[in-house]
């Protein structure tokens, strides 16, 4: 059985309820007349707002500026979505004694600065050779520093490399003792055995901690036997 069209005038979308369309009905139900329209904009008329073009919809505004007077009481308010990004060039300081450029920002774990650029965060070392050194950001390279100071932004300390090149840097300037575990760096095999012997004994972890000049989280974990004696 076919639906009964819709009463509004010139409408023939089927009835959804009171005789009305869907679109209709609403508008009925927000205005009292179903067959009111929308207010148009105003012939000849144009927004008072400065720069605007836009016909006049309502108390001298378009319908954009309208509506934001309405909402927020200033037809030029527009949202923000918090401060505006510092420049890579605004956030750094110069190490008078090396030339580094020092970014400001907070190191990740390995000493690199992170930055949000393009709506992503990338290596602060490596937005510098991609607005300096006009380096690729989808470059796969890595970027070295000549400096050996991982939060160094100065273009002049940077140059693109392999990972092979990088680990033979690591090698010649002597870095790769930096990636050996905390407690190889601090104590010798013998201390570390003198350390379980005498904790075995009775000696607070404290006391050894004191002793030895390391945490007392590092003197559990060696008691605990929770580092591993390898050469």
């Amino acid at each position: 059985m076919p639906l009964d069209a819709c009463t509004a005038n010139g409408c023939e979308r089927n009835q959804v309820a009171k005789g009305f369309c869907l679109m209709h009905y609403k508008r009925w139900k927000r205005t009292g007349d179903a067959n009111a329209v929308s207010r148009q904009p105003r012939a000849g008329r144009l927004c008072a707002v400065e720069g605007c073009d836009r016909p006049v919809l309502a108390k001298g505004y378009c319908n954009t500026h309208y509506l934001r007077q309405r909402a927020h009481g200033d037809p030029l308010f527009t949202a923000r979505m918090g401060p505006e990004p510092v420049p890579l060039e605004k956030r750094y300081k110069v190490d008078p004694d090396t030339g580094c450029w020092i970014f400001d920002g907070a190191p990740d774990k390995d000493g690199y600065g992170n930055i949000r650029h393009d709506g992503k965060v990338v290596k602060a070392h490596r937005l510098a050779a991609h607005l300096w050194l006009d380096f690729d950001l989808d470059d796969p390279r890595q970027i070295r520093h000549s400096c050996d100071n991982p939060p160094c932004i100065n273009p002049e300390h940077l140059l693109p490399g392999t990972r092979a090149d990088n680990a033979r840097d690591m090698v010649e300037r002597g870095r790769q003792a930096k990636t050996q575990p905390h407690w190889k760096l601090v104590l010798t095999f013998e201390q570390v055995e003198e350390m379980r012997r005498r904790w075995a004994i009775g000696a607070s972890q404290s006391e050894l901690a004191r002793e030895y000049g390391v945490t007392q989280g590092l003197v559990s974990r060696i008691v605990h036997r929770k580092v591993r004696l390898t050469s």
